[in-house]
């Protein structure tokens, strides 16, 4: 083979590797957005309204956005079977919940991702075990198209059954963050809950809150 034939079959894998390694970072990069939601996490910035809604807490009763109305809430996204991060997301927010229990006008509202399974009595369950009063800290299931389109829209965090690859196991890609909403039901923060810069802010924004 020339030298010239070399040089042109060296050069073609070079830029082969180059681009699958491209192509194979931009899916990771687009996974990893998926999975974290894609706000920055700041306190400042006003992300708009969380769209109304109407769903059910773990003691039956049936909550709404005007439930929450005058109320600052800090929301997570997180279902029981969860065998990943869920358990880590639901200890935050438990921690954060038991530092901040003096605040009167402080909540917290766990959305679930598994409405099919989540049930308010399985949800009773779970949040007994991070301790929740249930008239701070609600567990919301209801509807799976409702729940997913104010999560993707009104958050614009992820919420995607994935297939998994064990029988009779699921997975869902859902965001690790935690969101703040103000008492008009406006988005204002967004915090990565593995960032403990980002949990330190959400924390400062708490100790604002009469």
């Amino acid at each position: 083979m020339s030298r010239a034939r070399l040089i042109i079959r060296g050069t073609s894998f070079v830029l082969a590797g180059v681009i699958l390694f491209l192509a194979g970072w931009r899916v990771a990069s687009h996974r990893s957005a998926a999975r974290t939601g894609f706000p920055a996490p700041e306190t400042t910035t006003d992300y708009g309204p969380v769209e109304d809604f109407s769903f059910v807490d773990q003691s039956g009763r049936s909550v709404t956005l005007d439930t929450l109305k005058g109320k600052t809430w800090v929301a997570d996204f997180v279902f029981t079977r969860c065998g990943g991060p869920c358990p880590i997301i639901s200890k935050h927010m438990s921690d954060v919940a038991a530092e901040f229990k003096d605040k009167p006008n402080l909540m917290f509202v766990s959305f679930t991702v598994d409405p099919d399974y989540d049930t308010p009595d399985v949800l009773a369950r779970y949040a007994k075990n991070y301790n929740a009063d249930p008239d701070r800290w609600l567990f919301l299931t209801g509807p799976k198209l409702k729940l997913y389109s104010l999560i993707r829209n009104s958050f614009h965090l992820a919420a995607e059954p994935l297939p998994s690859q064990n029988p009779g196991e699921i997975d869902i890609m859902h965001s690790l963050y935690f969101a703040l909403v103000n008492g008009e039901g406006r988005i204002i923060g967004v915090f990565d809950t593995n960032d403990t810069v980002a949990m330190d802010r959400l924390r400062a924004a708490l100790k604002k809150i009469p």
